[in-house]
């Protein structure tokens, strides 16, 4: 198996050179905040933890990893979506050991790049087809990073509203950790599924499989925050 760093070197490149062939500087304000605007792949700030699990899955599963680099980039492009808007959301000024984007460019402009995100990888997605996958496999794997993003604002909205509560059951806050955190965690799983050609109800299965990733991470990194940790720690 190849190195965790040249797996992301090798996405950071793809998302680089995308932003690259841009001229609008809307695009150097993703790759600010993705880590590579001036930077070579490989020497980012940021990990790739969905991108690099997809791709690990894909080849544990007996795919290609060549063949679905446009799918790492794309759930990535989600996970930088909803952290820019998470920051704006939460005031955070910093993210990645340097200032947010919203922090720098203010939150209007902020939130406009964080839906450029969110546009970009629908259309890495569907530049699957130009890697044989049939119009099929890309629309299901499509399904499958909506469904992620969609299940994931499904738990910002309940983590919002438990912050307005004393009276959180331990069954809704992991409902909630499962679904704000794990989901992108399924959607990259259930990718990889879907273009290693696995049956549906595999692809299935490992979406929610996410759902538990989900729920150890987001234990680990509340937890972080209550004892001072540090909550940049790998799971």
């Amino acid at each position: 198996m190849e190195p965790l760093d040249q797996i992301q070197a090798k996405i950071d490149r793809l998302m680089k050179d995308y932003l690259d062939s841009k001229s609008l500087p809307l695009y150097d304000m993703l790759s600010y905040h993705l880590g590579i605007h001036g930077l070579d792949p490989g020497l980012t700030i940021s990990e790739r933890a969905h991108g690099i699990l997809l791709q690990i899955a894909v080849e544990t599963l007996g795919g290609d990893p060549l063949l679905t680099l446009p799918a790492a980039m794309s759930i990535e492009m989600v996970n930088a979506f909803c952290e820019i808007h998470d920051d704006v959301q939460s005031g955070n000024p910093t993210r990645n050991g340097q200032d947010s984007l919203w922090w720098v460019w203010g939150p209007a402009q902020a939130i406009n790049a964080g839906d450029g995100m969110h546009s970009i990888a629908r259309i890495s997605l569907m530049n699957l087809d130009r890697q044989h996958f049939s119009d099929r496999t890309s629309h299901a794997a499509l399904s499958f990073l909506d469904k992620g993003a969609l299940v994931t604002f499904e738990g910002r909205f309940r983590d919002l509203e438990m912050q307005e509560r004393i009276d959180t059951s331990v069954a809704a806050y992991l409902e909630m950790a499962g679904q704000k955190t794990g989901a992108l965690y399924g959607s990259a799983l259930s990718m990889a599924a879907e273009l290693s050609g696995l049956s549906s109800k595999a692809c299935e299965g490992l979406f929610q499989s996410g759902h538990l990733i989900g729920q150890a991470k987001q234990i680990k990194l509340d937890m972080n925050q209550i004892w001072g940790s540090d909550s940049n720690q790998k799971i």
